[in-house]
């Protein structure tokens, strides 16, 4: 377990630079300059407060959809399975008794 746990981390980490290089692609691209730490705001900017509130909009519901998308589908692979549903009944009984 021990070294399970190093390799999810380890993995985690990569992930988690490969979503800051993401991010540090699309500022560059949206706003024609440096990414997070080199960015200065300019009284000049050719982009919109507005459009950069619509994009970070877009992003937000794409982020909500697959969550919904992920979480749909555990519960229909929870319908069809007859060990989970019987688990899942167990442990509704566990719990009404708990209380």
């Amino acid at each position: 377990a021990h070294v399970r746990g190093h390799q999810v981390r380890k993995k985690y980490r990569e992930f988690v630079w490969t979503v800051g290089v993401l991010e540090k692609v699309i500022l560059r691209w949206r706003r024609k300059g440096a990414g997070l730490r080199g960015f200065r705001a300019e009284q000049d900017s050719t982009v919109d407060l507005d459009e950069d509130d619509d994009i970070l909009k877009v992003f937000r519901k794409q982020k909500v959809d697959l969550a919904l998308d992920e979480a749909l589908s555990r519960v229909l692979s929870l319908v069809d399975s007859p060990d989970a549903r019987h688990q899942y009944r167990r442990m509704l009984e566990s719990y009404k008794q708990a209380k």
